[in-house]
C-alpha cells in the first residue's frame, strides 16, 4: 500500500478454502496457488445455502501500521480465480 509520498505499508495475503480462517494458506504475488476447495456458494448461477464458501484476507502488522505516518493509503489487488 502507498500513500503517494515515499512511504509504504506492507500487507499480507490470506486465501482459505474454507469459511474460517483456520487453514488460510499465504499468496504471493507471481505464485499460482492451486489444489484449493471449498468453492463458492452458487453453482451454475445458483445459490446452495449449503457447503463452504471459500474467503481471503489482508493482513497489516500492528508494528507496520503504527510505524507510518498518519494518512490516507491505497493499492490495487488483483486475484485471478478460475475453477478446477
Amino acid at each position: 500500500l502507498s500513500s503517494g509520498a515515499p512511504t509504504t505499508l506492507p500487507y499480507r495475503v490470506f486465501w482459505n478454502d474454507d469459511i474460517s480462517l483456520t487453514g488460510r494458506v499465504e499468496v504471493f504475488a507471481g505464485v499460482k496457488l492451486g489444489n484449493q476447495t471449498g468453492g463458492s456458494r452458487f453453482r451454475n448461477c445458483r445459490f446452495v445455502p449449503t457447503g463452504t464458501n471459500a474467503n481471503f484476507s489482508v493482513e497489516v502488522s500492528a508494528t507496520d501500521l503504527e510505524g507510518v505516518q498518519s494518512g490516507s493509503y491505497s493499492g490495487v489487488l488483483t486475484l485471478f480465480l478460475s475453477p478446477p
